[in-house]
């Protein structure tokens, strides 16, 4: 059984929160439609790492949203310290095959 969006999502987060861009590959597909997943890991990375090492947040990754059986995306909240307001990011994922591994292939902004 696959691991769930979410769970993905998270690992994909964590090892860019800790500037670990490579380890991260391993949650995320190569390539896809707008998507290149080791020039997108290196970017995220030094903003994920930049927010939670320099800027002290904590981050949240919230429950999936299904946009089919192959589709999901999962938003990623960043809480600041001292007031600060927060900064919400969209990890977009797809399932490799049907029967497949899910893996990150996009993000966006969220609100």
């Amino acid at each position: 059984m696959p691991v769930a969006p979410d769970r993905v999502a998270w690992s994909w987060v964590q090892q860019l929160a800790r500037n670990k861009p490579v380890k991260a590959l391993k949650y995320s597909v190569d390539r896809a439609a707008n998507w290149d997943g080791r020039r997108a890991a290196a970017i995220w990375a030094k903003q994920f790492h930049g927010w939670t090492h320099d800027g002290e947040a904590s981050y949240q990754v919230h429950l999936p949203d299904y946009e089919g059986a192959d589709r999901a995306s999962v938003r990623v909240r960043f809480n600041f310290p001292g007031g600060l307001p927060a900064k919400s990011e969209i990890v977009e994922l797809c399932k490799t095959k049907p029967r497949g591994e899910w893996k990150v292939c996009g993000m966006r902004e969220g609100d």
